[in-house]
Order: structure tokens, then sequence, then C-alpha cells
């Protein structure tokens, strides 16, 4: 199995691995509605935008959006011509973000930190895709 990670490591480990120029991309939880036993689920989401790694790729593949409240009032305009009830949810797509592994070159560009409460320092991760 591929690993999606290594560490943690310290900042002067990276220091020594990466020399003075890596990037630490921030992260954040995102609440993700509910697990089957009740509890809130939370996906961490790396934030490239902010560590501006994302101005650095390209995407062919665009999906808009906007369409998206679009085919929801149609799906509910033809739902009232039947005689059936429309009852409408979302599904959590455990697979749904696209992970792309980075050439080895490109690890330094990709460290997340981590915050330990128990040692109240970062925790750093190199993030391979």
């Amino acid at each position: 199995m591929a690993r999606t990670m290594a560490g943690p490591y310290t900042v002067s480990d990276m220091l020594g691995k990466h020399g003075k120029f890596f990037n630490v991309v921030p992260s954040f939880g995102l609440q993700q509605g509910h697990a089957a036993d009740g509890f809130i689920k939370y996906r961490r989401i790396d934030d490239h935008t902010a560590s501006h790694n994302n101005l650095a790729a390209n995407s062919k593949q665009k999906i808009v959006m906007a369409m998206v409240d679009y085919l929801a009032a149609l799906i509910k305009a033809a739902a009232r011509k039947t005689e059936f009830k429309l009852k409408v949810g979302t599904e959590d797509m455990k697979n749904a973000y696209r992970q792309i592994p980075l050439a080895d070159s490109q690890v330094s560009i990709s460290i997340t930190a981590i915050y330990n409460p128990l040692t109240r320092e970062p925790e750093l991760y190199e993030i391979f895709g």
C-alpha cells in the first residue's frame, strides 16, 4: 500500500531534509454531516490556496457549480407534476476528492503542520498527494 504522508518531523528535521525552502500548507477541519453512530464527522482539508501551491496547478476539468441550483429547481418543479413525494438529500462520497501524487522534487512544497496539544509544538508531515 502506498503511503500518503510521512512524519511527524520537527522544523529542524525539515530544514535538514529540504533546506530553508519548504512550504507549510495550512489545514482546517470541515464538518461534514453525521456518521452512522450519530457523531459529527469532520474531514481534514489542506488549504493549497492559502499556501499559493494552487497557483502552480491547472485543471482541464471544470464543473460549473452554479448549475446545481438550476438542476435542483428543475427536479423540484418536475416532481410537483407527479403523485410522488420528492425527497432530496446529500451523499458523502468518501473518495470524491481527487488526490494527485506529487513528484519527489515537489514534496517540499506540501508540508502540513498539525498542532500537538500534548507537546504544545507543531508536528510537520510530508504529504505525497
